[in-house]
């Protein structure tokens, strides 16, 4: 058996204890004293209080309310029962096994004396807020700054622990407050062009593949391989423009390339967006040279066709589709969100760095990790998947370049992570077509768990 140390240091010089399986009724504990001293009737049965032995008054330690220490409590002396001070272990820097509890806490659900303690700690049972994201604060949790001691932590104080697989884990998103005023949407943005800067509309139109006009021209190498700005930040340098008709492209010290909206000609050609084949249309030599010009290499421009759409992922959005956007048609995010972040940044952080689509308010920060349907404007929405963010969240979109510091990256990583991935803000596709606008209320109908990555 491997011993429990107490915090002698503190309270007892020199004690020690061993950890014992529970025993059986009459059955003795050995350790006390040897079996050729013990008195009859001497014997520590199950729900029996051993008899104090006596100590210097240098040895006696202090218990809260209690001139000497008791030793009545469990008789499955999973640590040292003298020990009443949490403070003490956690200052002697001594481990407490998880689900482990103090007497006192026995009445707030611990294992009584007839009843073996929890031998699988971390249980499902114990954690009713894992596998959800940490963000907001919860009501079962401490407040930031707030220290709970490990041996006193019951099992509404615990930490949810990650699990593998993909199910995030941390605080439950706390709900809109009643009294907090309706949600609204506060910013619409489209990005015709993949990866290059986004375009504020006061009104967004929805079509098959999502906002109309989203991402429905691409940068590829010559062998078809998309450009992000992953790879190429100077991409947020390049300004879209929609009108009359035509998509125009701007960069500075470059003139201005125009393309027609519809391109009807051009080559089939196939490209590939994370490792997934997709048809496209060429655009034409002239939008090619402008761009080879402009990001310093040798790029073509692609559009794409309602019919050569790719469709979503069927584990998360079944019978949906989407242009040229990683995975699904529509990213929101909320403004309470990216204040929290800045506020743990320790600097305002523009919306544009997370390329949402639809921008709204909130009471509460990561609300949205849990709108699994809502409607704006009379248009159903369904949130599928929560997003993993990458490195394009450090790129300034103004002047294309990256945050030396990696934030908000970095900070994002310290409590919206799972093993190697990062969530923000969550990914959404719609049914029908229609139109929302800026000052739309948003109807939350169902809150609860969007997977992450799995």
């Amino acid at each position: 058996m491997r011993p429990w140390t107490c915090c002698s240091a503190l309270c007892w010089p020199g004690h020690s204890w061993e950890s014992r399986a529970p025993t059986r009724p009459g059955k003795e504990i050995r350790g006390r004293r040897s079996r050729t001293h013990r008195r009859r009737g001497d014997h520590r049965r199950v729900g029996q209080a051993e008899p104090a032995r006596r100590l210097r008054s240098d040895q006696r330690g202090t218990v809260p309310g209690s001139a000497r220490p008791s030793l009545a409590g469990s008789a499955l002396p999973r640590r040292c029962q003298r020990c009443r001070h949490p403070q003490a272990h956690d200052q002697a820097g001594l481990a407490v096994r998880k689900g482990d509890r103090l007497p006192e806490r026995r009445a707030q659900g611990g294992p009584q004396p007839h009843e073996p303690p929890d031998r699988n700690p971390g249980s499902s049972r114990d954690q009713p807020g894992r596998h959800r994201l940490s963000g907001g604060r919860g009501p079962h949790l401490p407040r930031p700054g707030q220290r709970t001691s490990p041996g006193h932590a019951s099992a509404d104080d615990r930490q949810p622990q990650p699990r593998r697989g993909g199910d995030l884990t941390g605080t439950r998103p706390e709900p809109a407050r009643p009294g907090g005023g309706p949600l609204r949407v506060t910013r619409l943005r489209v990005y015709p062009v993949k990866g290059t800067r986004g375009i504020d509309l006061e009104a967004m139109e929805f079509d098959q593949l999502g906002p109309r006009f989203d991402r429905r021209w691409m940068i590829v190498t010559p062998d078809g391989e998309f450009v992000s700005q992953r790879g190429t930040p100077q991409l947020a340098t390049i300004r879209p423009r929609l009108a009359n008709g035509s998509l125009a492209l701007g960069a500075p010290g470059a003139e201005t390339l125009t393309v027609p909206v519809d391109p009807g000609g051009g080559s089939s050609v196939s490209v590939r967006i994370h490792g997934t084949a997709a048809d496209a249309r060429t655009v034409g030599a002239e939008a090619d040279a402008w761009l080879s010009s402009v990001l310093g290499g040798e790029f073509r421009l692609v559009f794409m066709r309602n019919q050569d759409a790719r469709a979503t992922d069927p584990e998360y959005a079944a019978g949906h589709r989407v242009g040229f956007a990683d995975g699904f048609p529509v990213l929101l995010v909320s403004e309470s969100s990216v204040d929290e972040l800045s506020r743990r940044v320790g600097r305002p952080l523009p919306v544009e760095r997370f390329r949402p689509n639809i921008v709204v308010t909130g009471d509460s920060p990561h609300d949205e990790d849990r709108w699994q349907r809502f409607v704006i404007a009379e248009l159903a929405f369904e949130g599928v998947k929560l997003c993993a963010r990458c490195k394009v969240t450090t790129v300034d979109q103004d002047s294309g370049v990256r945050d030396p510091a990696s934030e908000p990256l970095r900070t994002l990583a310290s409590y919206r992570r799972i093993e190697s991935h990062v969530y923000f803000g969550v990914n959404v596709v719609h049914s029908g077509r229609g139109r929302i606008a800026v000052g739309d209320t948003v109807d939350v109908l169902e809150r609860g768990y969007i997977p992450g990555r799995q």
